[in-house]
C-alpha cells in the first residue's frame, strides 16, 4: 500500500479550501504544511489516542529523591520520546505503581514529611503526577527504572522555510499512518478556514467530513483495544 504523503494531504487541503495557485504567498506548500504540522502536533493528540502513538515514559530515580519534573514541561523522556499523555499504568522496574493525580489523597496517605533523615527509603510503590511533576513514595532508596504508559506526541512537520515549495524529500514522504490522511488534511484545513474568516456554512459543510474521519480514528482505536484481554488484578 502507498504512503499517504504530505504532497497528497496538501492536494486535498487545496481542493477543501480551493486555494490552487501555489503562487499565492498565504497559501504556499510550506504555509500549508505548517497548518497541517501545528494540526498534528498540537491538536490530534487532544482529540485522538491513538494506538500507534502508545509507548512508554521512562526515568530513572536517584537515592533519596522523591519529586522528578517532567522534564521541564517539555514532555520528554530519557530516550527522547516526547509524550503529550501519561497514565495511569506505571511501574517501578517490574512492580505495577499505584497511580494518583489528586494530592490532597496522596499526602492524606503519606504526610508531607521532608526530613530525610527520618523518611523511610525503599522501592517506590506509588507516583503522584501533578502540576507536571511526579512525587514517589516511599523514596528511593537505589536507582530504580520507572516505566509509564503514555501516549508520544507526533513529530513537528512545522518549518520556518519561506520558500515557496517543499524540499522533494519532505513531499514525498508519508505521514506516519495511511489512515490518518483525510483526518489531518480536514483539520488542517478547518484551521486555515478560521484563520481567514471563510464563510460559516462552509466551513460547516467541511466540519461535518472532518468530523466523520475523526470518528472513524476514534473507531479504529476502540476496536483495537477491545481485542486485547483485561488483565486480572487481584
Amino acid at each position: 500500500m502507498a504512503n499517504f504523503t504530505f504532497s497528497r494531504v496538501i492536494e486535498i487541503m487545496r481542493r477543501v479550501i480551493a486555494r490552487r495557485n501555489q503562487t499565492d504567498t498565504l497559501s504556499t506548500d510550506v504555509e500549508l504544511l505548517n497548518y497541517i504540522g501545528e494540526f498534528m502536533r498540537d491538536l490530534m493528540p487532544q482529540e485522538t489516542k491513538n494506538f500507534e502513538n502508545l509507548a512508554t515514559y521512562e526515568f530513572d530515580t536517584i537515592a533519596d529523591t522523591e519529586e522528578y519534573d517532567f522534564n521541564s514541561g517539555d514532555g520528554a523522556d530519557i530516550n527522547g520520546i516526547v509524550f503529550e499523555n501519561i497514565g495511569p499504568i506505571a511501574y517501578c522496574d517490574e512492580q505495577l505503581m499505584n497511580w494518583y493525580q489528586d494530592p490532597s489523597i496522596f499526602y492524606d496517605k503519606w504526610g508531607f514529611n521532608t526530613d530525610v533523615t527520618t523518611v523511610t527509603t525503599s522501592q517506590p510503590q506509588d507516583v503522584l503526577f501533578y502540576n507536571d511533576a511526579f512525587v514517589l513514595k516511599n523514596r528511593p532508596d537505589d536507582t530504580y527504572r520507572i516505566r509509564i504508559f503514555g501516549y508520544a506526541r507526533n513529530a513537528d512537520y512545522t518549518t520556518e522555510s519561506t520558500s515557496s515549495t517543499i524540499e522533494a524529500e519532505t513531499a514525498n514522504a508519508g505521514i506516519p499512518e495511511n489512515y490518518w490522511g483525510r483526518y489531518v488534511a480536514y483539520g488542517a484545513s478547518l484551521d486555515y478556514m478560521y484563520d481567514f474568516g471563510y464563510d460559516p456554512q462552509r466551513i460547516q459543510v467541511v466540519e461535518l467530513r472532518y468530523k466523520h474521519y475523526k470518528s472513524l480514528i476514534q473507531s479504529r482505536t476502540f476496536n483495537q483495544f477491545m481485542q486485547e484481554t483485561p488483565l486480572q488484578r487481584f
